[in-house]
């Protein structure tokens, strides 16, 4: 029920419907419009949500990206092995 619906109510109102059918059709097509009102506001709450939830996305991605940049740009220190990994001393046991 929606446009199609509408079309078909406004042909026949154009038709020249006499006046008792005139507001039959206008009542209808209240009640139509209504309901797709309610349609359409219940997509734009849902769109608002994930609209937020991309925005929040975008600000965290780029703050993860300026982290990266101040990673990349920063000075690197000498790794003390191959791996990163921290080295053990030799000579005392642990």
């Amino acid at each position: 029920m929606g446009e199609d619906a509408f079309d078909g109510l406004r042909r026949e109102y154009r038709a020249g419907a006499e006046a008792v059918r005139r507001k039959e059709i206008l009542h209808e097509a209240s009640a139509i419009n209504e309901k797709l009102r309610a349609v359409v506001s219940g997509r734009q709450e849902l769109l608002a949500t994930m609209m937020q939830s991309l925005e929040e996305k975008a600000v965290r991605y780029g703050e993860l990206l300026a982290e990266l940049d101040a990673v990349s740009r920063s000075p690197r220190r000498a790794s003390p092995g191959r791996s990163g990994a921290p080295t053990r001393r030799r000579g005392r046991g642990r």
